[in-house]
């Protein structure tokens, strides 16, 4: 219990951007991690330690973390696990395979994992200037987020806002108003 409300702390201080921060929680956690549930619970601790580990720009420690996480990831935290390393792989400007990351997590994810990975594919397409792949990433983004914060996922849910915030400014600005497929924004 006590591991799995600090990684709850941490979840809030990575979804108010504070990594650093997240980072402390959740190596605390880990630290209280039981040993005697098959790992999952360290398993998606080290999944969201190497996310805020991305964010505070240790891609190494990141790097270290996600190959312990998929060693005992179970089938439930493989989508995580895979927009994980997809934040991993474009921190280190290999976004094609970052792309392919994010597709494997927006296959199989719960509705905040899809909406990370369809805002992260969002951004990666943005970036390259193909406004028409952006654009569908960023609707799938904002609806799943729309879900999302629906359900009431705390920390995860205000991320998901700021982001689906983004996506939505973003889609006004970049794709055409007379779009046939988008139509008006």
């Amino acid at each position: 219990v006590a591991a799995s409300a600090i990684g709850g702390m941490g979840d809030v201080a990575y979804s108010r951007g504070r990594a650093d921060s997240a980072c402390h929680h959740y190596r605390e956690a880990l630290r209280l991690a039981p040993g005697n549930d098959g790992g999952g619970i360290a398993a998606s601790l080290r999944c969201r330690l190497a996310e805020a580990c991305v964010a505070s720009g240790d891609t190494a420690a990141a790097r270290r973390l996600l190959l312990q996480a998929r060693a005992a990831a179970t089938p439930a935290l493989k989508p995580r696990l895979a927009l994980a390393e997809g934040f991993l792989l474009e921190a280190e400007g290999r976004a094609d395979t970052a792309l392919l990351c994010y597709g494997e997590a927006a296959a199989g994810g719960d509705a905040a994992t899809r909406s990370a990975a369809y805002g992260r594919m969002a951004a990666v397409y943005g970036g390259r200037g193909d406004g028409h792949k952006a654009a569908d990433c960023a609707a799938r983004c904002v609806a799943l987020a729309d879900s999302v914060s629906a359900v009431g996922v705390g920390g995860l849910a205000n991320r998901r806002w700021a982001e689906r915030r983004e996506l939505e400014s973003f889609l006004k600005n970049s794709v055409s108003t007379t779009s046939p497929r988008y139509g008006c924004m």
